[in-house]
């Protein structure tokens, strides 16, 4: 079977966890120091009744980013304020879609066509690994 060798964007970082990795330790050949464990909600277009009130709220609430997309919210919140968030959110009958920790990177890269495909599919393949149990990226994909 012949090697392909991936050429990744200068800056590209990526993280893959894995069982042997949160156990056992010791992996030292990583950028995960550059991840910051977040809590994100995501809610979707048709949930919110009136989004203004929505965003005041979970900015008092103490919500760090809000991403407003088509499909619908997505709040970024340190991991100590996200059970308050979604409590919040629950009292205003706003059912997240889905909600929890995750790690985000400050550091976003915007990769070409040619090098976002490239990257698509090794996070394909990581993905469909079942000894990975998450991937994640600083690539704007």
């Amino acid at each position: 079977m012949p090697t392909r060798i991936l050429k990744f964007p200068d800056g590209f970082l990526w993280g893959a966890a894995t069982a042997a990795h949160q156990v056992e330790g010791g992996n030292t050949n990583n950028d995960w120091y550059m991840f910051e464990q977040k809590g994100v909600i995501r809610i979707a277009a048709e949930d919110i009744p009136n989004q203004d009130e929505l965003e005041l709220a979970v900015i008092d609430a103490g919500a760090e980013d809000i991403q407003v997309e088509e499909e619908g919210v997505t709040i970024i919140t340190g991991r100590a304020d996200l059970n308050t968030i979604v409590q919040m959110l629950e009292k205003m009958n706003i059912t997240p879609a889905s909600f929890g920790v995750e790690y985000i990177t400050n550091t976003m890269l915007d990769p070409d066509e040619s090098a976002s495909s490239t990257l698509s599919s090794l996070i394909e393949v990581l993905e469909d690994n079942e000894d990975v149990n998450s991937v994640h990226t600083n690539a704007n994909l």
